[in-house]
């Protein structure tokens, strides 16, 4: 594999489901300017977040990074915790080279199903990591995975969670907007949802049959937890 020099852009995924934080390595001056001020001119004239978790208008931000995510629980993961995640990132930054790391307990079979404005991507498995390997990413890129991970846990009184973030997007000091999508599917014969935090009105939650949707669009730092019982 031919070796670059030039910046790599790291989304570290952790926990249980994407955490889109950026993180810079050896960025000139230069590049930052043009980074900030080039790709996204309506976030260069807002104050910078620092950390806080703020809602935004999904409208107005409707061309930001676009982490949307589907998970499905089926029998078998209540048995053994193992669920199918599909990811895309879509409107991605322009940058020479970006780095998907999943840093999950558990992740196997990780395979990239689909890209577009990304000259080169590939799979790399480092130090018990599975990464993302991206180069040559245009402004509007989207990458689209599939995995199974072990992130569907069981409680001591029966019931079943699934913790999903952290959510964000962030480069060097500052939080930027980013919209997150996720879809839980679950057999509706076995489980129901109980409760999904955080309870607040700017996230947007829709439930159907078989499926809990969950969609945002924030600065900051965002967790979500989803809490299932057995149907009796």
């Amino acid at each position: 594999m031919k070796k670059y020099s030039y910046p790599t852009l790291l989304i570290i995924i952790s926990t249980l489901l994407p955490s889109s934080g950026y993180a810079q390595k050896a960025m000139t001056e230069a590049e930052l300017d043009k980074w900030l001020n080039t790709d996204e001119p309506v976030e260069k004239k807002r104050p910078i977040n620092e950390g806080k978790l703020s809602f935004l208008s999904t409208k107005k931000y409707s061309a930001v990074m676009h982490s949307d995510n589907i998970i499905t629980i089926n029998k078998n993961s209540l048995k053994n915790g193992w669920v199918k995640l599909n990811q895309c990132y879509r409107n991605l930054d322009k940058f020479p080279a970006v780095e998907v790391v999943y840093k999950y307990k558990a992740v196997k079979n990780l395979k990239i199903k689909s890209k577009a404005l990304i000259q080169e991507a590939w799979i790399k498995k480092n130090s018990g990591n599975n990464s993302v390997e991206l180069r040559r990413v245009k402004k509007g890129a989207t990458i689209c995975v599939s995995a199974d991970v072990k992130s569907l846990v069981k409680l001591p009184s029966g019931q079943y969670s699934i913790s999903n973030g952290p959510f964000r997007r962030k480069f060097l000091d500052g939080y930027f907007p980013l919209r997150v999508s996720l879809a839980i599917k679950y057999p509706s014969r076995l489980i129901k949802p109980v409760t999904i935090t955080p309870n607040k009105p700017q996230l947007n939650i829709r439930k159907k049959s078989k499926m809990i949707l969950i969609d945002a669009t924030f600065e900051g730092v965002l967790n979500t937890k989803v809490s299932f019982k057995r149907v009796h």
